[in-house]
């Protein structure tokens, strides 16, 4: 029986217009590209360079602010543990719905003299601004906020944010890996110092992402070696996976509006139709502030596993897909004001460019009857 993908927020399918970069690549440019002595190593380089470019483009950066990493997590943690090697400002502030990539960097930076202060939000997951405007002062160094969160698909003001920010001339940090190919992102009129993305939460693969940096932002290295990437991140960089994260980039640039209008589309009925027949249900996050495929469906008195068990051909996940594994209270929910002593169900939905209308009929068949089932 095939599967009907609905877990977008965890990862989405590779493109084929991506895959087929790839394997190019991979196939014929399999050179080193820091090899500087022959035209093999020339032409892989030119194939990062060009791609570097294709991911300035996509989010409003200069192409040598862009430095390749494995992904956001990577990127998430070396901008906030740079901070101990060269600022004297000994405060970090971050939203209480950041991934735990964040949270956990954070949480490391209080061992190396740091204060992590959090900042609240309401119960769709939109930032507290008063709170905010109280945490901030001269000792502030660094402000992290998610442009869309990972569980309830809440877009940030983060133009007022980055102007509260730089008032105390703290800098503005963004994890964009849910944001990322989904709506525009533009770092200059943001006014958003840095940002981390994923190259497999828009389409390309697994194991590739960057760290975008402006001038104000002074990186150290945490990889020493062959001094790649202007030496903050050395080691060989992986040519194909380049080569498909900027593919994906001139893809999301290319096809977002029209993605956004057809995926809100489906996702608009498919929500209905779940909050319709499915009892006491309730839609969390911020209805009108959201990117385009994300639905969180709160149900209360549902045991997750059973529901789980139950729920035959359709692929969601309940809460963070990152937290799940662990058993772990969602920190998003939590933070919304969801308890984490009442048996609930949180069933995460994003739906993507590949989904179809077929498909989402399927899907909310099969999961009410999950729901019946599990009563």
């Amino acid at each position: 029986m095939s599967i009907i993908y609905l877990d977008n927020f965890a990862s989405t399918p590779v493109d084929k217009e991506v895959l087929q970069e790839i394997n190019y690549v991979m196939q014929n440019n399999f050179a080193n590209p820091h090899s500087v002595s022959h035209e093999l190593g020339w032409e892989c380089n030119d194939i990062i360079d060009n791609a570097r470019l294709k991911v300035a483009k996509l989010v409003g950066a200069k192409s040598n602010n862009v430095i390749f990493t494995s992904g956001a997590t990577e990127s998430n943690n070396t901008l906030i543990k740079c901070l101990k090697y060269n600022n004297n400002k000994k405060t970090i502030l971050v939203s209480e719905i950041e991934h735990p990539c964040v949270l956990q960097s954070a949480k490391f930076m209080e061992k190396h003299g740091f204060s992590v202060k959090y900042i609240p939000v309401d119960s769709v997951g939109r930032i507290n601004m008063d709170k905010f405007r109280e945490l901030l002062d001269d000792t502030v160094a660094l402000v992290s906020i998610m442009l869309v969160n990972h569980e309830i698909g809440t877009i940030q003001d983060i133009k007022a944010i980055s102007d509260m920010t730089h008032s105390v001339n703290a800098l503005l940090h963004s994890d964009c890996a849910q944001a990322i190919g989904k709506i525009d992102i533009d770092m200059e009129t943001m006014g958003i110092d840095a940002i981390s993305i994923s190259g497999h939460k828009f389409y390309a693969s697994k194991g590739i992402g960057a760290l975008i940096c402006n001038e104000k932002v002074d990186i150290v290295s945490l990889i020493d070696g062959g001094g790649q990437e202007k030496s903050i991140r050395s080691g060989t960089l992986p040519t194909p996976l380049i080569a498909g994260l900027g593919k994906a980039c001139e893809l999301a640039e290319k096809n977002l509006a029209d993605d956004i209008v057809e995926i809100s589309k489906l996702r608009d009925y498919m929500e209905s139709e779940l909050l319709q027949k499915i009892p006491n249900s309730k839609s969390l996050g911020d209805a009108k502030n959201r990117i385009s495929g994300s639905i969180n469906l709160y149900v209360p008195n549902i045991y997750t596993d059973d529901f789980f068990v139950n729920l035959q051909g359709v692929a969601i996940s309940s809460g963070s897909a990152c937290a799940s594994a662990g058993k772990k209270a969602s920190n998003v929910l939590q933070a919304i004001g969801i308890s984490p002593k009442v048996e609930a169900l949180s069933m995460r939905i994003c739906i993507s460019n590949k989904n179809t209308k077929n498909e989402i009929d399927i899907a909310i068949k099969n999961i009410v009857s999950a729901i019946d089932k599990t009563k």
